[in-house]
């Protein structure tokens, strides 16, 4: 089980650096490691529709009218780091602008009062897979040594990186079947609003 601590201590020791006890550590290898941490996990995060970071989420209709053309306005949630679709009730794409926190389309808000938000969130480190967990080790070396400017070092880990992330996107897209759309309004008719069993 991956934790904040590990992937540090585990980064620190690879770049060269005295293994840390704790995060509050004054050494430059866990000040610089504690700082570079968020913004390479939200970066990993972001990369990716990852199966244990992705949530689907009904978000309904605010009472804010939106400018023109925009005939809606959509709350995102707040564990939401990255927006990556937005679906309507049979399933179909919406076309929509982000403006700060809010989402803006062109969807008549009563007839849409509700729509399914797919996003990006940052789980804790519990739950990572073993991969990504890696991966994030492996970024946080690359940029730990690229900070002290041993550049060459820092360029080799960054390709080991690249590589590892994608084994691991690869794996998750495999556990992670694209969704039927089988909602639409014909094909229910045509299926005589039995149940879909394929």
């Amino acid at each position: 089980m991956a934790t904040k601590l590990g992937i540090i201590k585990a980064a620190v020791i690879r770049a060269g650096g005295e293994p840390p006890q704790s995060l509050s550590d004054d050494s430059d290898d866990v000040i610089a490691a504690v700082a570079l941490y968020d913004s390479v996990v939200l970066e990993l995060l972001t990369a990716h529709a990852w199966t244990f970071a992705t949530r689907w989420e009904t978000v309904a209709a605010t009472a804010t009218e939106p400018p023109e053309p925009y005939q809606s306005e959509y709350a995102i949630p707040a564990e939401c780091i990255n927006v990556r679709d937005l679906r309507d009730q049979y399933g179909y794409k919406v076309q929509y602008e982000i403006v700060e926190n809010v989402i803006w389309t062109y969807r008549n808000a009563t007839t849409d009062a509700e729509l399914t938000l797919v996003y990006n969130w940052y789980p804790s480190e519990s739950r990572w897979p073993g991969d990504f967990a890696g991966v994030v080790e492996e970024f946080l070396v690359a940029r730990l040594l690229e900070t002290f400017e041993e550049r060459i070092r820092a360029l080799e880990r960054g390709e080991v990186a690249r590589l590892k992330l994608d084994r691991a996107m690869r794996r998750d897209r495999r556990q992670n079947p694209p969704a039927k759309v089988n909602n639409a309004p014909l094909l229910r008719a045509w299926r005589g609003r039995n149940v879909d069993r394929t």
